[in-house]
């Protein structure tokens, strides 16, 4: 492993101040003309910050076995695996009701991820250190969210 050296951070900061730095960009923003639509927002959830939901995982029939079901996070209480015929031994109604009812969940999870693939070029983060990645990650969630707020019916 490389050892950093005395300048080295500030080396890279000053060359990304060189190439156009996103951070920099976003300077001319009036950040302050969100806050009364996020703090109604987190008015609306204020101490519903982590509910029944929060805590269950969902996912279709590639996360089943030991191996996968050893490394979840210690919050998850509640497993939802969408289950998968085989050959000869198709799925019964019950099982179709109710991987029915865990694709509704999915679904919604799924076409945000999808649509950020598809429209803003397959989520790749770039950035040097973890407080540019999170920034990186809160822009997309912000340019997500505004070009869904006119479909969404308040």
């Amino acid at each position: 492993m490389e050892q950093k050296g005395l300048f080295t951070e500030e080396f890279w900061l000053r060359r990304l101040c060189e190439l156009g730095d996103n951070l920099e960009k976003l300077d001319c923003i009036d950040w302050e003309l969100f806050r009364p639509e996020i703090e109604k927002a987190l008015a609306a959830r204020k101490g519903e910050l982590l509910n029944e939901k929060d805590r269950a995982l969902y996912a279709d029939s590639a996360y089943t076995g030991p191996t996968v079901l050893d490394k979840l996070p210690e919050n998850v209480n509640e497993i939802h695996i969408c289950e998968k015929g085989v050959r000869n031994r198709p799925l019964t109604d019950e099982q179709k009701r109710r991987n029915s009812a865990i694709e509704k969940v999915r679904c919604r999870i799924e076409h945000v991820f999808g649509f950020m693939t598809r429209s803003m070029h397959e989520l790749k983060i770039r950035g040097i250190g973890m407080v540019r990645a999170r920034f990186d990650i809160c822009l997309i969630n912000l340019v997500y969210n505004m070009f869904r707020y006119p479909s969404v019916s308040i």
